[in-house]
């Protein structure tokens, strides 16, 4: 269970990251 909530976790991190580069992108 650890495992898959680590994987959740970075894949919300890097979906974050990407909105924040297209926000920018798009500013």
């Amino acid at each position: 269970m650890q495992e898959i909530k680590e994987k959740h976790t970075v894949a919300i991190v890097g979906a974050g990251l990407a909105g924040s580069e297209a926000a920018w992108q798009l500013a």
